[in-house]
């Protein structure tokens, strides 16, 4: 009886810590970020869900350049607890609802639908991002022409390439992906961490080229497709490059990346 009682305050304790905890005064989110991760290898679940959803809700007002550990590592970290805490599902999910609401009522809809569209690549669920994409374009056409860039690896995932098609414009596609590159290589100077972003640089603009290349040709826009293709093998010299380009031509869908 007495270990009985024991277990019981022991299990009472352990919730009103994960219900009580609040930051501290000046809260680090990295820090933060690192507690959560080891409050659900120690198997103290709602600490490391108080943790997550802080983390989710407040990290951007206090550090922005967090904004891809936020919608990657992060998420996968809630994702992990999630599996083994039906709490941090519930509230994981509850997020991504409230993410879907925020883009119909807020001014600037895109931060919300990124949120929307990376909860549900985590959980593998993109045919919902694609659904509601869909709605979008049917009801709001103004906002799904802000978040169609987000939209886009879904679109592709879940093989909509007439929607994706559909907001295609090839001029200012092209000419996007080839500045995004030029900026890129001003920026890479000698150096391990210049070296990466130039590998970054590289693989982007295979992808972005050859997916562009791919949706047309499968959408028969074969004069446009050729367009790209040739003006994109100007810009680099490269046989993989060029490789990827051949293969996009002949209606091969790149994978999304990353």
């Amino acid at each position: 009886m007495r270990s009985f009682v024991a277990l019981l305050v022991l299990f009472s304790v352990s919730l009103a810590c994960g219900e009580d905890w609040i930051p501290p005064e000046n809260p680090d989110p990295q820090t933060i970020l690192n507690e959560a991760r080891n409050d659900r290898s120690a198997g103290r679940f709602d600490d490391a869900l108080a943790k997550h959803a802080w983390f989710h809700e407040n990290a951007l007002s206090i550090t922005p350049a967090m904004y891809g550990v936020r919608l990657s590592f992060a998420l996968s970290d809630w994702h992990r607890l999630a599996k083994l805490h039906e709490p941090a599902m519930d509230k994981l999910e509850e997020t991504r609802e409230a993410a879907r609401e925020r883009v119909l009522s807020e001014e600037n809809p895109h931060p919300p639908f990124h949120d929307f569209v990376a909860i549900n690549r985590e959980l593998g669920e993109e045919s919902r991002s694609v659904e509601f994409f869909l709605l979008l374009d049917d009801q709001h056409p103004l906002i799904a022409k802000q978040v169609i860039d987000l939209a886009r690896p879904a679109l592709i995932s879940q093989k909509n390439y007439a929607m994706y098609a559909k907001y295609v414009d090839v001029d200012q596609d092209l000419e996007r992906i080839l500045r995004l590159y030029r900026l890129h290589k001003r920026l890479v100077n000698d150096g391990r961490q210049q070296a990466r972003l130039m590998d970054f640089a590289n693989k982007k603009l295979t992808n972005d080229a050859a997916t562009l290349v791919a949706i047309l040709v499968i959408e028969e826009r074969l004069d446009d497709a050729l367009k790209v293709l040739n003006t994109a093998k100007k810009e680099r010299d490269d046989p993989e490059f060029h490789e990827a380009l051949e293969k996009a031509i002949q209606g091969e869908m790149p994978k999304p990346w990353p």
